[in-house]
């Protein structure tokens, strides 16, 4: 079978790829900056973003891996081309950061359920079958900015500063879990969205603390008062490492964010790995 991946060098992406190409498939990969190398995939350029789809002849499925909402820049003219199935990655972002206090994340929310409408829409109107994932909180190849900053922090200082008590539930998810969903996906779980979550519910603070054990560290979290860390975000952004950090993920530290993977389980045989099951090699630093 023919199939394309966009957003192919993506933490999902790099598990995704050998198992597709271990399957008997041929792959495509769409990327701004293609790779170059031997490993059996073809790699081809093109900016989603700006609409751009490149010639990737007639695949039989697209995997989008890039942000769900660029579909819409490009999904007709890729449909047109003779597509049979589309999987796409959307995010359980879309419901836990709906009234975030942060106005970007927000616009993200928005921007996600846009994107599930548009690949719900174009495939019904075109009858080609699409499946839809989304994942809590994907880690496994050192790319995310969540578990892997911890663990970066956590080597690199050997401390930890939590925000209040950090009570609130996690169910991290590791990419390859994902892939394996989107490789499941190839024969069912037809016109249906599946929330895809990691095989531990666990409190974030229990989640940082699994993660000093892993890297050999004593555990060593402070935990400050949640207002006084969230009076030091503006100060604290003006490091690179944490340009990323928002008032909104400081808020929703002690907000359990838990989805039920139960439907993906018996749909596509989903069962996902517990939280770092694998020790360090999890972490894909």
């Amino acid at each position: 079978m023919n199939v394309v991946v966009t957003g192919a060098s993506s933490a999902i992406g790099r598990f995704l790829l050998p198992k597709l190409l271990s399957a008997g498939h041929d792959v495509i990969a769409i990327s701004r900056r293609p790779r170059a190398g031997n490993d059996g995939v073809i790699w081809l350029e093109a900016d989603l973003s700006e609409g751009e789809w490149p010639d990737a002849g007639s695949p039989a499925v697209l995997i989008h891996l890039a942000p769900i909402w660029l579909l819409k820049d490009f999904l007709e003219t890729a449909l047109a081309a003779g597509l049979e199935r589309v999987i796409a990655i959307s995010s359980t972002s879309l419901f836990t950061k709906t009234d975030s206090v942060t106005a970007q994340e927000r616009a993200i929310t928005r921007l996600l359920a846009s994107g599930e409408d548009c690949l719900r829409a174009s495939c019904e109107q075109n009858n080609v079958p699409w499946v839809l994932f989304r994942p809590t909180l994907i880690y496994g190849a050192g790319l995310d900015k969540n578990i892997s900053s911890i663990a970066r922090i956590v080597e690199s200082w050997g401390v930890f500063i939590m925000p209040g008590k950090g009570d609130g539930l996690r169910q991290p998810v590791h990419a390859e879990d994902i892939a394996a969903a989107c490789l499941a996906a190839l024969q069912g779980g037809d016109n249906r969205a599946f929330n895809l979550s990691g095989g531990s519910t666990i409190p974030y603070t229990a989640m940082v603390e699994q993660i000093f054990k892993v890297l050999g560290k004593p555990v060593r979290i402070i935990h400050l008062p949640a207002w006084l860390v969230k009076g030091m975000v503006p100060a604290i952004r003006l490091l690179p490492r944490f340009r990323h950090l928002t008032l909104g993920m400081l808020q929703r530290i002690e907000t359990d964010l838990c989805f039920d993977h139960r439907e993906a389980a018996e749909a596509l045989d989903y069962a996902p790995r517990a939280f770092l099951q694998n020790g360090r090699s999890d972490l894909g630093l």
